[in-house]
């Protein structure tokens, strides 16, 4: 989660991250909000609430090119097809489905 949101890559995206968030909201995995604090903060300098993180991410998901997520991750999808449904709109439904431990 925290690359995802965090990585610093200019204008580039890593795919990656895309899948590997929809992967484990998909599959009910909880995240550990008070361990992805202390990263934030080890890497960031930054404390916030759930709340602010979920805003962030949100913004992130809402903004990114989603043609570049898609090109940065499709060699490595054996069903490209499932790519199809993604969307800014499609992963800011999944975000509401996050679970926190």
């Amino acid at each position: 989660m925290h690359a995802l949101v965090f990585r610093s890559w200019k204008h580039r995206v890593k795919g990656r991250d895309w899948y590997d968030f929809e992967w484990y909201v998909r599959n009910g995995i909880k995240l550990n909000f008070a361990h992805l604090q202390e990263r934030i903060l080890q890497f960031n300098g930054k404390v916030m609430s759930k709340e602010e993180f979920m805003g962030i991410l949100k913004e992130h998901l809402a903004t990114t090119n989603m043609n570049q997520v898609k090109a940065d991750v499709e060699d490595f999808v054996i069903n490209r097809q499932e790519l199809a449904i993604w969307s800014n709109e499609y992963f800011l439904q999944i975000s509401d489905m996050i679970q926190f431990e």
